[in-house]
């Protein structure tokens, strides 16, 4: 069984799931990105949410329709 610690480290290590946030000249924005592999083996981003609470914004992205060119 894993403690808590220890998944987060594996998290971190594998890019399961990331979060950030910036300044985008004074105003903040942050937001998280979810990763998730090929059949290969690669990683990619699969979902990414950025937070601009300033401009009243929340944008929800997902990456679809990828074709096989990492083999």
């Amino acid at each position: 069984m894993w403690t808590q610690k220890q998944t987060s480290i594996l998290t971190r290590l594998f890019y399961l799931d990331k979060t950030f946030s910036s300044l985008l000249g004074k105003d903040p924005v942050d937001g998280q990105i979810k990763f998730e592999k090929f059949s290969s083996g690669v990683n990619h981003g699969s979902v990414t949410v950025l937070n601009m609470p300033a401009q009243k914004m929340k944008i929800d992205a997902l990456n679809q329709d990828y074709t096989q060119r990492v083999k």
